[in-house]
């Protein structure tokens, strides 16, 4: 069964975006917008700043740093389990 495509809009640094999303990416795309605001505005109450881009850039470099965190978290519980099924694998052909 196909997605539905609907549109929507969403607020980020106070400016709206129309998108066209499937149905199921809406809830995605409205958290991750929510949650980028309140990432803006606890940098704003924490630190100086000149605009909001330079929010934009510290919220992009912290989504960024969880990301590549995670997925070197990914790849190690990877390596872990293919290293234990393969265990598995020469336990059971001995």
């Amino acid at each position: 069964m196909k997605e539905t495509e609907i549109s929507i809009r969403v607020t980020v640094a106070d400016r709206q975006y129309p998108l066209k999303v499937q149905t199921f990416e809406e809830e995605y795309l409205r958290k991750a917008a929510k949650l980028i605001n309140e990432k803006m505005l606890g940098y704003s109450n924490s630190f100086s700043f000149k605009d909001k881009q330079d929010l934009l850039a510290m919220v992009c470099l912290e989504f960024a740093t969880d990301a590549l965190t995670a997925t070197k978290s990914l790849q190690t519980i990877d390596s872990s389990f293919v290293d234990k099924i393969e265990a598995m694998e020469n336990l059971l052909s001995s």
